[in-house]
């Protein structure tokens, strides 16, 4: 019997079976007992919009429910979630859902044995009904943890069928297995130990219908949702523990998409005449968490409000007198609220320096290009490369006054092989600005185009050369050559071309080519090619 039993036939209950009445016979949860309301005000009820439950979840925001990312078999406008209402035998409404987001990485490695089965679902109006917050750790093994749901009472073996659900929302304890345990009952590769926990107590455990429902730890105030009901084999059965989706290895996820994004980082306001050109950026917890929606700037003292698209993150703020100090807030949005506000203060002033554009010149080094207006004073400046959150500093420089108008070359050294921003900090008189920053992309690495080969005759007396083939990557690109003699380096053959002499007779030549740029190096050998007497 494989991992595929106990989540179809979750989903084909949930199809085809209305709700008990009330008269109906509500045998035991697998080993459980009727859940005390106090302890479970958190546990929701997923049902169709004609009264029928099939899944259950927990209210992590009160406007956002966490459940299994199989139980995606609805339209959201053919669901609803009943919330604070253990027994589903009462009349209820239940809230309308507007979006369900199932977890990027979602995935059915296996059948009936997804990773990553998680999803939340966003209902259209907030309820007031506890909360439960998120375990930040995997339980331990041996621990015991409480597991609830409206899911089958019951399960025969013989025939693999399961028994009717419950009205009456139900719980019971289960103890965590070893991830060596779970991997040797479902085998490698189907029990994932950073994404799932496993646990089971003799005749007790979830079983189909309580897909997505809660597993905890504690009670009252220190209760934690540890798990997601996800799979198993069967419910109950010896050597088959229930499976649960592992909140802890999720929370960014989790928190990213129900809870207000983070906050900008590197914030600057550039002087210009008259205006502030705002910059900032904004960092991903980590690699699930979403993007947020937009942007917000405020400016304090005029009460100016500029909302920015999300690929932006730049605002110019117009209308400012020049010398005045303004202090400028950026906040990020998405449809929880907007982030902790990040805020800087600058004064607009006619700009000393202009930079005008930034370019790759190497592996790790880069230009930016500065227009510098006539009648400038003396002024020190030092390039700043904003990556994420990390501001990587160059040296001061010195700007002596000239009469002239000119354009400088300013070199930018020791730079990662990413998509970065640069702009200039500049001095005088004791105060430092920055000036607005120029986008550098992510350098591409090079790659040949056909082969590297050698031409000529290979024979002793003749000279043969190396053709490089063609390349692609960003430029400059930088070429080095390295003639082979057997497999090992000719001291000083490093030419297009190599004249053959009598220690090469017999020999495989090859030529290697080396190709450095912006995004980094690649090597390519030709095929060997022997030397004739």
């Amino acid at each position: 019997m494989g991992p595929v039993r106990r989540l179809l036939v979750a989903l084909l209950l949930a199809l085809a079976a209305p709700l008990p009445s009330a008269a109906a016979a509500t045998p035991r949860i697998i080993g459980g007992e009727p859940a005390a309301p106090d302890q479970w005000g958190f546990a929701v009820a997923l049902t169709t919009d004609y009264g029928s439950q099939f899944c259950a979840g927990s209210l992590v925001q009160p406007q956002w429910v966490l459940t299994a990312g199989h139980c995606r078999i609805y339209a959201a406008s053919a669901m609803r979630v009943v919330v604070g209402q253990p027994d589903l035998r009462q009349p209820s409404q239940g809230s309308e859902v507007v979006r369900m987001i199932r977890h990027p990485d979602y995935r059915m490695v296996v059948p009936g044995a997804p990773r990553n089965d998680l999803m939340l679902i966003r209902l259209r109006d907030p309820v007031a009904a506890p909360l439960v917050a998120l375990a930040d750790e995997r339980p331990a093994t041996g621990q015991v943890l409480r597991v609830a749901g409206w899911g089958s009472t019951s399960y025969n073996r013989a025939d693999d069928s399961f028994g009717p659900s419950s009205p009456v929302l139900r719980d019971t304890t289960v103890r965590v297995r070893s991830t060596d345990t779970c991997v040797a009952d479902y085998g490698a590769g189907v029990f994932i130990p950073q994404d799932m926990v496993c646990a089971s107590l003799p005749r007790q455990d979830a079983c189909a219908g309580d897909s997505g429902g809660p597993l905890v730890q504690g009670r009252g105030a220190e209760v934690r949702l540890v798990g997601v009901v996800s799979w198993g084999t069967g419910c109950a059965l010896p050597g088959y523990p229930g499976v649960y989706a592992l909140v802890s290895s999720h929370r960014c996820w989790i928190n990213g998409t129900t809870l207000p994004p983070r906050a900008p980082v590197q914030l600057v306001a550039a002087p210009a005449d008259g205006t502030l050109e705002v910059e900032w950026a904004w960092t991903r917890p980590c690699d699930t968490a979403p993007e947020p929606d937009g942007y917000r700037v405020r400016v304090a003292e005029t009460g100016q409000v500029v909302d920015v698209a999300a690929t932006l993150r730049r605002a110019t703020i117009t209308g400012l007198v020049n010398g005045q100090a303004y202090t400028v807030s950026v906040t990020a949005l998405n449809g929880n609220g907007e982030s902790t506000p990040a805020t800087t203060t600058g004064v607009p002033a006619t700009a000393p320096l202009v930079v005008t554009g930034a370019a790759w010149t190497g592996l790790g080094t880069a230009e930016l290009t500065v227009d510098v207006p006539p009648q400038v004073e003396a002024l020190r400046l030092r390039s700043t490369a904003t990556r994420g959150t990390r501001a990587i500093l160059g040296p001061w420089t010195e700007l002596a006054p000239d009469g002239a108008a000119r354009r400088l070359r300013i070199p930018v050294d020791g730079l990662p092989a990413e998509a970065l921003r640069l702009r200039l900090e500049v001095e005088r008189g004791g105060l430092v600005v920055p000036t607005r920053s120029a986008a550098l992309e992510r350098p591409i690495r090079p790659a040949l185009i056909g082969k590297v080969r050698i031409t000529g005759t290979a024979a002793v007396g003749r000279r043969v050369a190396c053709e490089i083939g063609r390349w692609t990557g960003t430029r400059p690109l930088v070429v080095a050559r390295n003639w082979l003699r057997d497999g090992r380096a000719i001291r000083g053959a490093t030419g297009r071309s190599l004249g053959l002499g009598a220690q090469d007779e017999g020999a495989d030549l090859r030529c290697r080519v080396t190709v450095t740029g912006p995004g980094g190096t690649t090597r390519a050998t030709s095929a060997p090619v022997a030397v004739a007497g």
